[in-house]
């Protein structure tokens, strides 16, 4: 049998049928691994899996100190790493990418990447920044000087959207302040400053220009574009103001002149909406309102007569309302009726 399968192996035509199955087999597998590769991973994917390079470097300041807990980003993605404690880091970019380098305190920067893997940074202190004269008591500091924990609010953003009330500036824009709105017109939004430290008042006290109060009302007759700083004090910073801020601090300064200033600025800002009920409940008929009652007297066992749906199987429409007397006049106060005597003598 050995002999006689070796000798069909060298004839031409089965030389060829088995080179065209295996290329067939072939061709089947590749297209399908292309067909699942195309699906899965686009062509650019890949491209940037083969272009991609690790980025390693050191962050620190101006004096050669390293800063951990740095934020390395690179631009327009989601990729984003933070330094170690000695300042260091390790990223993955394209050639060409934008990585930005921020601390607090200092100047962001930003360094496109090139052929080279390794990117070192100096930052610089922001002097703004430290410069930013903080109100936190009954003094001012700057914000180099400050350390407990305060938080200011950009007035400048928070006004760009429109603001009903002032405390909707710290929605959103201060850690650990939660800002609850009621709903209702006219009321104000519920503060609480690190969450509820008690079952009993947990609004933190309001220094408006200097003035104390724990009324959250006050918030609503100040304009938000009339504020100039809005810090707010949390913890150890509050120990100033005493018990009263147990529950934290938010102290407002207002806009006011200054000598020499020139002309007058006057701003003028105006809001419009329209507002509309959604989601209302279809409202019954008359017939289908005297049925319902019909129906609950029937359930009810009790009988089934009505003033104005009248008594029987089902209930009747009237023409007019029932038993109505329109009252042309009202006087609410009844007079006794008075007789007097004249003594004429």
């Amino acid at each position: 049998m050995k002999m006689k399968s070796d000798h069909l192996s060298q004839k031409p035509g089965y030389r060829m049928i088995r080179t065209v199955l295996v290329f067939s087999f072939l061709c089947c597998f590749v297209g399908s691994q292309v067909f699942a590769f195309s699906e899965a991973d686009p062509v650019s994917s890949i491209l940037d899996e083969v272009f991609q390079q690790t980025i390693t470097g050191t962050v620190t300041d101006d004096t050669g100190a390293p800063l951990p807990g740095a934020n390395v980003l690179v631009r327009g993605t989601t990729t984003g790493t933070q330094t170690d404690f000695d300042g260091n880091y390790t990223i993955t970019a394209n050639e060409g990418d934008v990585i930005q380098f921020s601390y607090i305190g200092y100047a962001s920067q930003s360094v496109t990447v090139g052929t080279s893997t390794t990117i070192n940074v100096s930052m610089q202190e922001d002097a703004s920044q430290l410069a930013e004269v903080v109100v936190t008591g009954y003094t001012s500091q700057t914000r180099g000087d400050i350390t407990g924990s305060v938080a200011s609010v950009d007035i400048s953003e928070a006004v760009k959207v429109p603001l009903i009330n002032a405390a909707e500036a710290l929605e959103g824009r201060v850690t650990g302040v939660s800002v609850t709105n009621s709903g209702t017109p006219g009321s104000s939004p519920k503060i609480v400053i690190r969450g509820f430290g008690t079952s009993n008042n947990t609004n933190p006290l309001y220094i408006i220009d200097g003035v104390q109060t724990d009324n959250p009302s006050i918030l609503n007759s100040i304009n938000p574009g009339d504020i100039d700083q809005m810090n707010v004090l949390k913890d150890g910073a509050a120990a100033i103001y005493g018990a009263r801020a147990s529950n934290g601090v938010v102290v407002i300064t207002t806009k006011s002149g200054s000598y020499n200033q020139g002309e007058p600025t006057i701003t003028f800002n105006a809001y419009t909406g329209v507002s509309r009920a959604t989601n209302i409940p279809d409202l019954l008929n008359p017939q289908q309102h005297g049925d319902m009652i019909f129906q609950s007297l029937a359930n009810d066992g009790a009988s089934v007569e009505h003033p104005q749906y009248g008594s029987g199987p089902s209930a009747v429409v009237p023409a007019t309302v029932q038993d109505y007397t329109r009252v042309v006049s009202y006087d609410p106060i009844v007079r006794a009726p008075r007789s007097a005597t004249v003594d004429c003598r």
